[in-house]
């Protein structure tokens, strides 16, 4: 009599275990689902990053530039489509060593490097002997000239010593490199073209051992807007500590 009912229930829980294993497969299809789109999101995220990357720039100078809130230009571009694109000015500089040492009656040179990787505008530069002691000469080599310029249609006499271009950053030691110029590491980014400025600094002979002497260098930067005029303009100063000394030092 017993086995009747126990048999039953047995069969009972047979037939209902199809509709449980269906609900199961329908759940892990849902689960699978929700998968899916997760990673779709994932996938699109992974493209879109790179591109808002590459439209940051950074400026990663020695000394300060400014409006740097452009995307980078592509290499290939022209002058022209340079020209149409909004301006980006930079005004990125490094020097050498602020401290020199010379004999009374001697010269000594401190170097000042400008260049020009995060703008689209020809940077023109023109420098001045702020300060410097009465009785020592001071020379800036290359030396203050005029220079004419095409802008906006426009032809412009620009005073300056020396022009940085737009140029763009190696990954590599750049090895073919113009008269007038050097190689300049810029830090975690490459490697630059730089133009270079002597500061050429003279001494009396009469000066005795042991004068200190501070010389300072004024760059005025400028670039030119669409009416040939000077739009806008930045100024920086270098500073140079010389000690007068004897052969021995």
């Amino acid at each position: 009599m017993l086995a009747g009912p126990c048999n039953m229930k047995a069969h009972e829980k047979e037939k209902a275990e199809p509709g449980k294993m269906m609900r199961t497969l329908m759940k892990w299809t849902g689960h699978l689902v929700l998968l899916g789109a997760l990673l779709a999101i994932l996938a699109a995220f992974s493209v879109l990053a790179p591109g808002w990357q590459s439209n940051t720039v950074l400026s990663g100078s020695m000394h300060p530039a400014i409006a740097l809130d452009e995307p980078e230009l592509p290499a290939n571009q022209t002058a022209d489509q340079i020209a149409d694109e909004p301006a980006r000015y930079n005004f990125a500089s490094a020097s050498g060593a602020s401290s020199l040492q010379v004999i009374p009656g001697g010269e000594v040179k401190g170097v000042i490097l400008f260049y020009n990787v995060d703008g689209n505008r020809t940077t023109h530069i023109a420098l001045e002997v702020a300060q410097a002691p009465s009785n020592w000469e001071v020379e800036i080599d290359p030396p203050l000239h005029n220079v004419e310029v095409e802008s906006g249609g426009h032809t412009i006499t620009v005073a300056e010593n020396l022009h940085a271009e737009p140029t763009q950053l190696s990954p590599e030691p750049i090895e073919d490199v113009p008269e007038g110029m050097v190689c300049l590491t810029v830090p975690d980014r490459g490697y630059a073209l730089a133009k270079v400025s002597t500061i050429i600094i003279r001494v009396p002979e009469a000066e005795e051992p042991g004068t200190e002497g501070d010389i300072k260098i004024t760059a005025v930067a400028s670039w030119l807007g669409q009416t040939g005029a000077a739009s806008i303009r930045q100024t920086r100063d270098f500073d140079f500590s010389v000690r007068t000394g004897t052969t021995k030092d």
